[in-house]
């Protein structure tokens, strides 16, 4: 798969100064993980352990990993086996690159290797599941500190306008508009349930949710799941539940 950001190498030097200013002990080797897309990833091997240097996109603001970090902190208050935020010796989270004007974080490492799809079977599914479920009871109510924008509701309705734009754009031999319309129905009845009669967001219940929890987002060891990765892709529940909401429409609409 191609990455959406190029990867940024650093040498041994460049990632001790990086991370000078944390209680990492003495740097032992690095090795740069590239099989990512959007983040570069080394793992940093020192005289007290392996810990994970990320570096984020330009775009990626401190906001937004406010938003990840507070939660990867709930997260892991509840024990529950995901890249804990190693803070500096300041106390802080979040670091700022001057050299590659861009944000980075050190993370733990967790040991492993990404779940391969045909390693898929029950037992690994069900594990995954107990880990889902137990990751919505820890984050259910809570709310993090930070934004993060296009996590929420109105970035659903953004995301649902534009794409029926383009439908409705298809030429009439395809069905385009009518199709278009037929969705734009179900959209409008999926979106009742998130309003009131004055048009505001009814005080629904808050919480964080995995959007994006599939194969390569889960660390295993044999057949145990180590650890569930990706963090940065959290979204508020409401997003969720929008999509499926939408989509599940879209199936009753065929049917």
């Amino acid at each position: 798969m191609s990455r959406l950001h190029a990867f940024i190498e650093l040498d041994r030097l460049a990632i001790a100064a990086l991370t000078s200013g944390y209680d990492l002990g003495e740097i032992t080797a690095v090795e740069p993980l590239v099989a990512g897309i959007i983040n570069t990833n080394y793992v940093v091997r020192t005289s007290t352990g392996e810990c994970l240097l990320r570096l984020y996109p330009p775009q990626r603001s401190a906001d937004a990993l406010r938003f990840e970090f507070s939660t990867l902190e709930r997260l892991g208050e509840a024990a529950f086996p995901c890249p804990r935020v190693i803070r500096d010796r300041a106390g802080e989270a979040i670091g700022w690159s001057e050299a590659h004007a861009r944000h980075y974080a050190v993370l733990e490492f967790i040991p492993g290797q990404t779940l391969a799809r045909e390693a898929i079977d029950t037992n690994i599914v069900e594990q995954i599941g107990r880990l889902f479920a137990s990751m919505q009871r820890t984050l259910s109510g809570f709310v993090p500190q930070g934004q993060k924008p296009r996590a929420d509701l109105e970035f659903v309705r953004e995301l649902g306008a534009n794409t029926l734009a383009r439908i409705a754009a298809l030429p009439a031999h395809t069905d385009g508009p009518a199709t278009a319309a037929r969705l734009e129905r179900i959209w409008a009845a999926s979106h009742v349930r998130f309003t009131d009669a004055e048009g505001r967001e009814p005080p629904l219940e808050r919480g964080v949710v995995h959007a994006d929890l599939y194969f390569d987002n889960v660390i295993v060891q044999g057949d145990r799941v180590r650890g569930i990765i990706d963090l940065p892709a959290l979204a508020m529940l409401l997003l969720p539940l929008g999509t499926h909401e939408a989509r599940s429409g879209a199936a009753r609409d065929h049917a």
